[in-house]
């Protein structure tokens, strides 16, 4: 606010302080704390460049504990860190899904089409041997699953278990 020219009255009105104890504040040394934080500071940054700017709170907090022998908490060294500005590299590098043009194009043409329909009229006789009862306990057991099933098959086009059963299992 000085650099804006503001008067100081008016400035200590606005930030709820005392003129009076604006003016002690600037006359004050800093404090144990501000001095501590300032070294500690240095010796975040100095950790941090040493490792080529890769680490992080973790690593620069263990370093200065274990290497340096300085007692100091993470959540200083975090912020500190912090209000310096610094951040180390986060994380692993991260698989990446491959894009389509990187994808290998099929060298041996497989085709790979369905030829038919899905269920030819072999495959209704062939079933036609089951027996009919499994059909109804399954149905019986959840009604849920039968009413799922019911919309499935109706959707599809498909006959229910039901009435495949009424269709073509002759008793």
């Amino acid at each position: 606010m000085a650099a804006e020219e503001i008067p100081v009255k008016v400035a200590c009105r606005l930030v709820n302080v005392s003129v009076s104890g604006y003016y002690d504040w600037l006359s004050r040394p800093p404090s144990a704390r501000s001095i501590r934080h300032a070294w500690l500071t240095d010796l975040i940054t100095e950790v941090h460049q040493a490792s080529q700017g890769i680490y992080g709170s973790r690593r620069v907090h263990a370093e200065l504990r274990l290497a340096r022998g300085i007692v100091v908490g993470h959540g200083a060294v975090e912020l500190l860190m912090r209000r310096a500005g610094i951040v180390g590299v986060m994380g692993r590098p991260k698989w990446r899904r491959a894009k389509p043009d990187l994808i290998a194009k099929d060298l041996v043409n497989r085709d790979f089409t369905r030829s038919g329909h899905a269920c030819s009229s072999s495959c209704l006789t062939a079933s036609a041997g089951a027996p009919a009862s499994s059909w109804r306990m399954r149905s019986s057991t959840t009604s849920r699953s039968s009413t799922t099933r019911q919309r499935r098959h109706s959707r599809l086009g498909m006959p229910t278990p039901i009435e495949y059963e009424n269709t073509f299992i002759v008793a």
